[in-house]
């Protein structure tokens, strides 16, 4: 489900982050959400009256499976199209026209996602989600390890100006494991994009190192 949240004094947004706890396996594992401005869901304008939403580095390989849904938390259905692209910009699967009721959230499982769209032994392959200009519709999703079960959450990425990637990281672990960040970057248009990436350590006189 979803948490709404609304401001009745004062004009300053907070700032609105879930942590959400998994139990598998007899392990605890943490996804860290965060919230959004109704009036915002990061779609950009396409082709007439739509917009489009990117969901980008889902998974189905033999290290992780992916996930994804979506939430609408206005007073009205809303109508998408999903279509699906694997990391080169070829399309995969079948993409389908649904529509999500007022108030409603779907989530599609890995075997549904193999078995209805036929999106299948894929690395960071992306959904494309089109809707109608100004509806409020905010996909999501996760990719989880097959080994461990520990989920990591996944949400529609923009693409202009700086982007700060915080808790970056590549640290040992418990029982000789490591913590690690994926950085999965994706150009959807169709021009080339140069982006420059650097990398800053904690703490006040870190310096910036290229990567």
């Amino acid at each position: 489900g979803f948490l709404s949240v609304k401001i009745d004094q004062g004009n300053v947004q907070p700032v609105l982050i879930s942590f959400n706890t998994t139990v598998r396996r007899g392990g605890e594992f943490g996804q860290t959400i965060p919230g959004f401005l109704q009036s915002n869901t990061r779609a950009s304008p396409s082709t007439g009256n739509n917009q489009v939403q990117h969901l980008v580095g889902l998974n189905d390989n033999d290290e992780r499976l992916a996930y994804f849904g979506y939430s609408n938390p206005a007073d009205s259905p809303v109508t998408y199209t999903l279509r699906f692209f694997d990391n080169l910009g070829n399309a995969v699967g079948t993409g389908e026209t649904l529509t999500l009721g007022r108030l409603s959230a779907k989530q599609f499982q890995s075997k549904e996602i193999r078995t209805r769209f036929g999106v299948t032994e894929k690395d960071d392959y992306r959904v494309v989600v089109e809707t109608p200009r100004n509806a409020q519709l905010f996909p999501y999703g996760a990719n989880v390890r097959i080994g461990s079960a520990d989920p990591s959450f996944l949400t529609v990425g923009t693409g202009t100006g700086r982007t700060y990637l915080l808790g970056a990281l590549s640290t040992p672990g418990t029982t000789k494991s490591t913590w690690r960040s994926d950085l999965v970057l994706a150009n959807t248009g169709n021009q080339v994009v140069i982006a420059d990436i650097s990398f800053t350590n904690v703490g006040a006189t870190s310096q910036s190192t290229d990567v």
